[in-house]
């Protein structure tokens, strides 16, 4: 397992142990290396063999795995799980594994995060909503109440890339646009610019160009849009250097060269 001597990470704060037994501690944290892990009933479970757990839960006896688990999942009191035979499963109170020749102990981890991804448009831009994560950097010290409000402040906010909702509900403006874990948090990732139109939504991206470009070239955007929108084959309009507009069927984006 690992020792983490001092409750935050930096050189020298975490050891390797060949213990696999939890000792109480003060002011120390241990993550103790199961031989597996799985995913059961929304929970994390480490397997460890040859061990098992101290405490029954209740008296009930489970035929199988699937059912302990859900079992202790459903208890505030379970910290784990004990086959102490084939199709004999006991939930157990204790989280400290003990050596016990031919059992099989499923130590009780965290819930399983559930994350979630998508995109909304605010203000005339793209924003990519990821949870739970964390931006990096600050781009102003102020924190908001609202979404919206955070959102425009970043749009005025050169510097911001995107807004991190943090677990205590208010919003910050963020320098980073990588996402990183941050338990019930939010994440605003802005995007390029939206236009709405012809029933689609339109990203803006400078600098850039599509391919399969057509022949036929209009002089507003407004039209390239619209003509665009119809056709199941389009995937975009490019404006060209000449200020026209035509329509692109490939997807892929290059960045256009620069003489």
């Amino acid at each position: 397992g690992i020792n983490a001597e001092y409750g935050k990470v930096g050189a020298g704060n975490f050891r390797l142990s060949k213990s696999g037994t939890p000792t109480k501690a003060s002011g120390k944290t241990c993550f103790v290396k199961g031989s597996a892990y799985t995913t059961v009933s929304g929970v994390y479970w480490s397997e460890i063999s040859d061990a098992s757990l101290s405490g029954y839960v209740d008296n009930n006896e489970h035929k199988t795995l699937a059912e302990a688990q859900a079992a202790c999942a459903k208890s505030a009191k379970c910290r784990g799980i004990t086959m102490e035979k084939e199709g004999k499963y006991r939930t157990n109170t204790g989280d400290k594994p003990v050596y016990s020749s031919g059992r099989t102990v499923y130590l009780r981890g965290g819930d399983v995060t559930k994350e979630t991804s998508y995109e909304i448009t605010y203000k005339g831009y793209s924003w990519e909503v990821k949870s739970p994560y964390q931006l990096s950097g600050k781009a102003s010290k102020k924190k908001y109440k609202k979404q919206g409000a955070a959102l425009k402040a970043c749009i005025e906010n050169s510097n911001c890339k995107g807004v991190t909702k943090d677990d205590t509900g208010k919003f910050s403006l963020n320098t980073g646009t990588t996402a990183q874990p941050g338990a019930k948090m939010t994440v605003f990732i802005k995007g390029g610019k939206v236009t709405v139109l012809g029933g689609k939504t339109w990203s803006e991206a400078t600098d850039t160009t599509l391919g399969g470009l057509g022949a036929k070239e209009y002089s507003d955007r407004t039209t390239a849009l619209k003509k665009c929108a119809a056709s199941s084959s389009c995937k975009g309009v490019v404006k060209k250097k000449n200020g026209k507009y035509v329509t692109a069927s490939k997807k892929s984006k290059k960045k256009k060269k620069k003489k």
